[in-house]
């Protein structure tokens, strides 16, 4: 058979300025997977024959898992390192208060505060539905993890965190504003320690970007992030309805995350719905399981 000096065989890849050798040993001392052909040191062309950081002319050579040939070296590509077997991805360095998932980072969250993954919720238990941190059906959050729901208060009292809370009207003290319920006002919202009247939505109100926030006030007036920090669950964004431009700060309130029930009149007592049309009121027209009551209500948003 004839052969051509300074060439490999036909599957074969000859190494960078055609290195000449005597022995295969010479060529395995540059480059692990060469053999000495006819003067010149040569790699066998079939896949998988390059170890790490070994000599190549294409990434198939390389046999480590995720390994591509760079600058003929058989290397792990930007993004990625050798854990001493296999390329794999870098890990994504979050700050302290995130949490890395999927290769980006997110925001670490407690109850009742917004979420994309059950990851970012801290607590035990933690369920990520409908983009809230909450409990799974059947549990309550004890103020650090969900526990199983056995709390059963009186009638003029409501459960929150696993503890009974009294109903309260309007002007009465509260510490939820799940306390909040009139018969004669539809909306309180639990103050500085008193239910009082839910302002009214109007075109100059401010506005988080994200429906499902709520903006953050500090003495009845709406924050300014430019020169306040926000609270710790809130995010500052740009209001263009607020003061024809401000700073706000918007998110979630753990204590707000229920709807309104609808009571029987002269009485604290949720009024109970069995049919999905059961509930013909203006402002509660959902009838839904309720997880605090345990059973239907009319509620005026799909969670009570």
């Amino acid at each position: 058979a004839s052969f051509v000096l300074g060439q490999c065989p036909t599957s074969g890849t000859t190494m960078l300025n055609s290195y000449r050798c005597t022995s295969s040993t010479q060529c395995q001392n540059i480059s692990p997977g060469y053999y000495c052909y006819q003067g010149t040191c040569c790699l066998d062309g079939s896949a998988n024959s390059v170890s790490y950081g070994g000599y190549c002319t294409m990434t198939a050579q390389c046999s480590t898992s995720g390994a591509i040939c760079i600058s003929h070296i058989c290397q792990c590509a930007n993004g990625s390192q050798y854990n001493g077997r296999a390329c794999i991805a870098s890990p994504i360095l979050c700050p302290s208060n995130q949490i890395s998932i999927n290769g980006q980072c997110y925001r670490r969250v407690t109850y009742g505060f917004m979420c994309n993954y059950t990851q970012q919720c801290g607590y035990i238990g933690a369920f990520c539905t409908d983009g809230i941190c909450r409990c799974q059906f059947g549990y309550t959050f004890d103020g650090s993890k969900c526990i199983p729901r056995s709390k059963i208060c009186p009638g003029n009292q409501i459960a929150i965190s696993g503890q009974c809370y009294p109903f309260a009207r309007l002007g009465e003290a509260c510490m939820y504003s799940e306390q909040c319920i009139d018969k004669w006002y539809q909306s309180l919202l639990c103050v500085n320690g008193h239910c009082v009247i839910q302002m009214n939505d109007d075109t100059s109100r401010a506005t988080c970007r994200d429906r499902r926030a709520e903006v953050e006030y500090v003495n009845g007036s709406v924050k300014n992030c430019l020169y306040w920090p926000c609270t710790v669950g809130y995010f500052c964004e740009y209001s263009e309805t607020q003061n024809g431009g401000q700073y706000i700060c918007c998110g979630t309130n753990a204590n707000n995350i229920y709807g309104k029930v609808k009571v029987y009149p002269g009485t604290n007592k949720p009024l109970d719905c069995s049919t999905t049309n059961g509930c013909i009121f203006l402002d509660a027209p959902n009838c839904v399981m309720s997880h605090r009551y345990g059973y239907k209500v009319c509620c005026s948003t799909m969670n009570c």
